[in-house]
Formats: structure tokens, sequence, C-alpha cells
């Protein structure tokens, strides 16, 4: 999908509507890299690390630090430290943007125009 868009409600609910119409956000616990990355963060593979809904666990740092709470909070923006799972990348005209997502839904983030240049 070219894009999407994330939605929360203010009781935490999400759907992603992706540019053709389409709902849905897809199950991370169908990614092997997320269920790596899971593993290696001695997380829970349970229902809302794995993306199929349910209350977060309260000590996982997921419960506070998700998609969800970025999308909620309030000006000025602070600096995030998250876990997602980065679904796509795209470079036009040297901007670079990309399709993340964790449990609480997907967003789309910029990345600094630095960056490509440190991966070179």
């Amino acid at each position: 999908p070219a894009s999407a868009t994330l939605v929360v409600s203010a009781s935490g609910s999400k759907a992603c509507a992706w540019a053709d119409g389409a709902v849905g956000c897809g199950l991370l616990g169908e990614n092997v890299a997320w269920l790596s990355a899971l593993q290696a963060l001695k997380l829970p593979l349970d229902r809302f690390h794995l993306g199929a809904g349910g209350p977060p666990v309260m000590s996982s740092p997921m419960a506070t630090h998700n998609l969800a709470s970025v999308a909620r909070s309030i000006w000025p923006p602070k600096r995030w430290h998250l876990l997602v799972l980065v679904r796509s990348v795209d470079m036009v005209a040297g901007e670079i943007s990309a399709l993340v997502a964790d449990p609480t839904g997907q967003a789309r983030a910029t990345i600094d125009r630095h960056v490509s240049v440190a991966w070179l």
C-alpha cells in the first residue's frame, strides 16, 4: 500500500485505513522479524505484542511507548523511543518516509535525510 492513516479513538481503539479504502493493520505476529525482535527483547508473545488486540502488559515498555501514545501526545513534540516494524521505506526528492507499525497501529514516519548518507 502506498499510504495509510492511523486512526486512534479516545478509547484507544484503532483502525488503519489504506489509500485504496481497505481497513486493517495486519497481525504483527505473522512477521518473523517482529517475532525475532520480541524474543530478543524478552517481551511476551501475548495478544497485545502480537498485534491481535487485548490490553498491554503494564510491565512492558510498549504499554506506554507506542504509536497510539505518540498520536495522543500534545504539543510540544518530544523524542520517543519506540519499537516499530518498518513496513516500507520511500525516498522522493531526497525526503525519506517510512510506514511503521506496532501493536497499537501504523503511522507514517519522516526520517532525517542525513540517515541515508550514514548508510553509505
